[in-house]
């Protein structure tokens, strides 16, 4: 079963979508554990062929839910479309199998003479990724200091300590059907080897019943669930903040454009391949709890949804006319992000967005979506249906108004990243320091080899 969490921005009935951001878990890998006496992996935390599977399948949906439903551009565009995946060869695998199921093979590029570049009219796609050291978009809550403070913290609490000794007999018996033994999180890594072989119809370890594979996933669903420290602001600043920041922003930018008369062309959907860590870090943040670690191919869908029903602003000959419809319009856009009580134009602005939050769809049979917004802590008010953006946001709004990304990663994160640069940059910097100083070091020790080597031929 493929699970989405779906994150509505939706205004009323009149409101159309204007933009999707798919935030989804990678495809089915291989194990990062090999377990005793069953048939050897050749690789390790590898996409298979099931996984590449999954992906084309949830792109196929996603074709057919959002760019058929709303009339977007079958063809891909730059300006319309964004891929990115983490530094890992899974989620980049993943990216293009949900790729080629976005686009099918009669949108790919064509020459001249009307015929497919490519076999079958295959559309190829830029995947945009950074390097491991890097990647903070995604995957902050398992380097970022703050965030990882926090989980030494639960590491060194009675709360593991309580875990272990609650499930003590289902782990013993875990490591007793395995012959492998482990700690902490790596007991899930465990665990998930066991599920590996069921999901694929291999036979499990010996002497492992149905019974059993049930209750070390309970083992596996609690732990998992226990490394999420939900609603602990330090740790979801520091995990999740650069995303939201990064996304808050992004929609800004779709609210701006369509706020325009006639609306500027924008970005509709953007794709994040990741892995069921940065799910977790950011289901807890906004407050949800997940009864089982987010499956292959889960998804948490933002979808930005404008009111059509807006101001319009008439352009007549004169030019003193036209500027004070140009007014009129930078009036606006700055009245959606800050509303002014006197405002008119600032109150239908700032009523053109609103978020609801479903849940538990699944894409293997028919649709089941359950409304979850009155359940978000502090985000909505209780028992109200839709949500007002500028409410929902409100407590990411501290992270709105860094000056830089260093800014971010100093006080947020905690990585003391120095100037205007950001980690990419540092690290760069930090490369080119080290390679100047090596190179300096390889050119003494070739004068003082020339030297003795002169010395040499002087005394024969």
């Amino acid at each position: 079963m493929i699970q989405i969490l779906i994150l509505y921005f939706i205004a009323s009935s009149n409101a159309k979508l204007a933009a999707v951001w798919l935030l989804e878990r990678h495809g089915d890998r291989t194990p990062m554990i090999q377990l005793p006496d069953v048939e050897p992996l050749t690789n390790f935390g590898e996409l298979t062929e099931i996984g590449m599977k999954q992906l084309q399948k949830i792109g196929d949906f996603v074709r057919t839910e959002y760019i058929k439903q709303n009339e977007w551009p079958l063809e891909y565009s730059p300006k319309k479309y964004y891929f990115y995946a983490t530094y890992m060869d899974r989620a980049k695998i993943s990216q293009l199998s949900f790729a080629h199921g976005l686009f099918t093979n009669s949108s790919g590029p064509k020459e001249e003479n009307g015929t497919y570049i490519f076999d079958d009219g295959l559309q190829p796609i830029p995947i945009h990724s950074v390097l491991e050291h890097n990647e903070y978009l995604l995957l902050a809550g398992l380097k970022c200091r703050r965030a990882l403070d926090e989980i030494y913290k639960i590491q060194e609490s009675s709360i593991l300590e309580n875990f272990m000794k609650k499930n003590k007999e289902t782990i013993e018996k875990l490591f007793k059907l395995t012959g492998l033994k482990a700690e902490g999180y790596q007991i899930a890594e465990l665990v998930d080897a066991v599920r590996y072989q069921r999901f694929h119809n291999l036979p499990l370890p010996k002497g492992m019943t149905e019974d059993d594979l049930r209750e070390f996933t309970s083992l596996y669903n609690g732990l998992t669930s226990l490394y999420t420290p939900i609603g602990n602001r330090n740790y979801c600043e520091a995990s999740s903040g650069y995303f939201m920041a990064k996304l808050i922003k992004e929609m800004k930018e779709v609210i701006s454009s369509e706020s325009r008369n006639p609306p500027d062309s924008h970005m509709l959907l953007s794709h994040f391949a990741c892995h069921d860590s940065s799910l977790r870090f950011l289901i807890g943040c906004l407050g949800l709890e997940m009864a089982q670690n987010p499956s292959y191919g889960a998804i948490a869908a933002f979808e930005l949804h404008i009111n059509n029903e807006r101001e319009q602003v008439h352009h007549r000959d004169s030019a003193d006319e036209r500027e004070r419809g140009r007014d009129r319009e930078r009036e606006r856009e700055r009245d959606i992000y800050n509303p002014r009580e006197n405002s008119s134009v600032s109150k239908s602005a700032a009523s053109n967005v609103f978020v609801r939050i479903r849940t538990d769809f699944n894409i293997d049979n028919d649709p089941k979506r359950l409304n979850l917004t009155s359940f978000v802590p502090n985000h909505c008010p209780s028992n109200e249906e839709f949500c007002p953006f500028e409410t929902f946001i409100s407590p990411w709004k501290d992270l709105l108004n860094q000056p830089d990304d260093s800014h971010w990663f100093n006080e947020v994160c905690g990585m003391n990243v120095s100037g205007n640069n950001t980690p990419l940059i540092a690290a760069t910097v930090s490369l080119a320091a080290a390679f100047a100083v090596a190179s300096i070091f390889l050119v003494i020790l070739m004068v003082l080899n020339f030297k003795g080597a002169k010395k040499e031929q002087q005394r024969k």
